[in-house]
């Protein structure tokens, strides 16, 4: 379809622009450094230093915000194969790389029985740690971060419910991340899935506005969904219904 031959096009589009715009800014990097040190230590007084700094912020930044564009013009790539993957085996290596921040913010994260699925086992990893560093990085500075998954089988009339139209013969999946953050108000509970679309200011919690975007790709690109339900400093329940089994129409 039209729709479908653009969607491509961007894709495209977006990976190269990504890529090629890493070139320049590893330059700036190189130079940024080379400059330091030419300077030297003696010579560095705090207005220059301030100036580097800013430097290297805005390369960072963009730098984050490239590879975030990249990833998320990856997951409209064709030919990517289907196979069993087993959500608890996902979420524990998830865990694993994020144990220093699991560990400084003394977070506490409750794993229930999760399911085997066919999926793509890089974009379920992709899926889950955006939902677990986000849950991590919106937490009350006055309270330990708790964090649960659990999963269920959804009752066939629910998975409609849902919004999902692929009436695929299998079993669907509905698995939560709910967290006892700081929450966002229940209004903006859909747009927080477009990509750029930030609910605060770059200042108070970093990042691109591509995490949940990139979530919402992966569940569709897996034939299912993803929702948010949430209000201001009451937490928040990110719901994702997965298909057991890929592409057994009815």
């Amino acid at each position: 379809s039209n729709l479908q031959r653009s969607n491509d096009e961007l894709a495209q589009f977006a990976y190269i622009a990504s890529h090629d715009l890493q070139e320049p800014l590893r330059k700036v990097r190189s130079f940024a450094e080379m400059l330091e040190q030419s300077l030297g230590a003696d010579n560095i007084n705090a207005k220059i230093r301030n100036y580097l700094d800013k430097i290297n912020n805005s390369t960072s930044r963009m730098s984050v915000l490239i590879r975030d564009v990249l990833a998320y013009s990856q997951l409209s790539r064709e030919n990517i194969v289907f196979e069993p993957v087993d959500l608890r085996k996902i979420i524990d290596e998830i865990k694993t790389d994020l144990e220093l921040v699991i560990e400084q913010k003394k977070a506490t994260i409750t794993i229930g029985n999760l399911p085997v699925i066919s999926a793509i086992p890089l974009q379920m990893s992709q899926l889950f740690a955006n939902l677990l560093t986000n849950a991590l990085k919106f937490n009350k500075p006055d309270q330990l971060p708790l964090i649960q998954i659990n999963a269920k089988e959804l009752p066939i009339g629910d998975v409609a419910n849902t919004g999902i139209t692929s009436g695929m013969d299998t079993t669907y999946y509905l698995l939560e991340v709910t967290d006892n953050g700081i929450g966002f108000h229940a209004e903006n509970a859909e747009q927080i899935f477009n990509i750029f679309q930030r609910l605060h200011a770059k200042t108070e919690y970093s990042g691109t506005g591509i995490g949940l975007a990139i979530c919402k790709k992966i569940a569709q690109n897996h034939n299912g969904e993803i929702f948010a339900t949430s209000d201001i400093g009451k937490g928040a329940t990110f719901s994702i219904v997965l298909p057991q089994e890929q592409g057994r129409g009815k």
